[in-house]
């Protein structure tokens, strides 16, 4: 499975896809649905992930092609 991730960072919002397909019928192209992003000021993040047993991760910033397109109005990789 391939799980994205876009974050508003105006907004305050994260939004999850699964396989391409945004979760809980949201769209963050459109500014619906999504998770609050209560409690956390600042702009620096840091990612965690956590899996079990044999499972594997492979995760991509922006520094190879993603697999699915990026939202419209949101910007791929890492900045400072």
């Amino acid at each position: 499975d391939v799980i994205g991730v876009a974050m508003d960072l105006t907004l305050r919002v994260m939004y999850f896809s699964k396989n391409g397909v945004w979760i809980n019928g949201s769209n963050p192209e459109m500014g619906v649905g999504g998770f609050a992003m209560g409690g956390i000021s600042g702009t620096i993040f840091h990612p965690a992930v956590t899996i079990s047993g044999s499972d594997t991760r492979t995760s991509n910033f922006g520094s190879i092609r993603f697999f699915y397109l990026v939202p419209r109005g949101f910007q791929s990789g890492v900045y400072q």
